[in-house]
């Protein structure tokens, strides 16, 4: 079974306390899988922000008289 990345961003002490029942010693493992989700999400916005400020720069270019 895979657990969806939000259920883990929610409720990680549920999951922890979960899948620990199984014998998975998982708290560093899901504070890992957090920490490269965050940092995937921060990317992922800073991409946002260059395409935008790229976009901008690619206009004012374009409404220059030549």
């Amino acid at each position: 079974m895979m657990l969806e990345i939000q259920l883990i961003r929610e409720n990680s002490e549920l999951v922890v306390q979960r899948l620990s029942i199984k014998n998975f010693n998982t708290r560093a493992t899901i504070a890992q899988i957090l920490d490269i989700d965050k940092a995937r999400r921060d990317f992922k916005n800073r991409k946002g922000q260059v395409l935008a400020e790229t976009n901008i720069l690619s206009k004012e270019t374009s409404d220059q008289p030549k």
